[in-house]
This record gives C-alpha cells, sequence and structure tokens, in this order.
C-alpha cells in the first residue's frame, strides 16, 4: 500500500501537467527504508520525472534503515532514468563516492544539512543547519571530491545568495547549482535573477 505522500506526490505532479508542459521536473524523495524509497523512485519514474533525486541524509529524517550503496544495484535495475544521491558534506566518504558511481549514479548532491541539536526550553531537539553557515565546508567537499578522482556530476547547493556564490560552486567543480534558501528569504525573482 502506498504512503499518503508516494500519493500525494504523484497527484501533484500529475495535475500539474509539469512533464506534459516540457517543465524539467527533478522530484527529491526520500522515504523511511530502501523499499519504499525504491517504490516512490519508480512512480516518480512512470509519471514521466526526467531525473530523481534520493534525499538519504536529511539530519530532521531517518534513514537508519537505508544503505544507499547496497541499494544502488537494485534502483539502476528499475530506475532507467538519471539518478542523484543527496548527500551530507559533513563526514564525507569519498569510498562511498566512488562506490556509488561505480554502481552507475548519474551524480551526487551535496550538501543536504548539517546535523546539529539545539535546546527548545525542555529537551535537546535534533535539526539541520543550512545555507550560509554551511557553503565553505560544501564547497571545499566538493573541491575534496574532485581531488580524490570522483568524476559524476556534482550539484552544489547551500547558501547560495549572489552570483560569487554559484561561481565559487562551479570553480570548486560543480557540474550544477541547486537553490532552495534564497528562494524563502529573497523569493522567486530574486532568485531568477542570479542566473
Amino acid at each position: 500500500e502506498m504512503s499518503a505522500s508516494l500519493v500525494g506526490s504523484e497527484m501533484c505532479i500529475r495535475d500539474s501537467n509539469y512533464v506534459d508542459k516540457g517543465k524539467l521536473v527533478i522530484p527529491s524523495i526520500f522515504a523511511s527504508d530502501d523499499k519504499e524509497l525504491l517504490r516512490l523512485a519508480q512512480t516518480m519514474q512512470e509519471v514521466g520525472v526526467e531525473a530523481i533525486e534520493l534525499g538519504i541524509s536529511c539530519p530532521n529524517d531517518n534513514y537508519n534503515n537505508i544503505n544507499i550503496t547496497r541499494s544502488m544495484e537494485k534502483f539502476r535495475q528499475k530506475i532507467h532514468i538519471p539518478l542523484y544521491v543527496k548527500l551530507n558534506a559533513m563526514n564525507l566518504k569519498i569510498e562511498m563516492l566512488k562506490e556509488l558511481e561505480k554502481q552507475g549514479v548519474n551524480g551526487i548532491v551535496l550538501s543536504d544539512s548539517f546535523p546539529t541539536m539545539y535546546w527548545n526550553g525542555y529537551d535537546y531537539v535534533r535539526a539541520g543547519m543550512s545555507g550560509e553557515v554551511i557553503r565553505e565546508d560544501v564547497i571545499a567537499s566538493i573541491k575534496k571530491a574532485r581531488y580524490q578522482g570522483i568524476k559524476c556530476e556534482i550539484v552544489g547547493t547551500g547558501g547560495i545568495y549572489k552570483k560569487e556564490h554559484i561561481a565559487a560552486y562551479l570553480a570548486a567543480g560543480a557540474d550544477a547549482v541547486g537553490i532552495c534558501s534564497c528562494l524563502y528569504v529573497n523569493g522567486l525573482e530574486y532568485a531568477k535573477s542570479l542566473f
């Protein structure tokens, strides 16, 4: 049985007609285990998206049951569109990136939020830190990945608010950038002005 988020995502993409209008749709999907993540990816492929980002590292969600290097072979057997794995640049493991490349991942997205904790007045709460505070660490991780021989596409994300930030990501070895916080803070029109 499909989860509510899976049904909601499929309906949202189908109802919006993005795919039919020639718009590039790359959903970022996540699930609690490998089986659900694969099922969600298959549904997105059937809907007609052009690529999928597998979000497996957000510190605000529970991914304890997903081992992406172990699961990628199954994904590549069933998913025939480009797959990008979104990872956390904090403590990035080059060996894992090399294994993902061997198994056919098209690219990686660096970085998901960095894990942190904060005091809510009663207890410490697990959270994610993103935006400008992680930018320099993410750029350093991209440089490290390229220096260590990682050849797959890299999409750099984290704290992009100016054209200079995009240039820094590209100079570090990113093939593309993703923007999120800037949209929330400055709006769509400002984000469009960066390109």
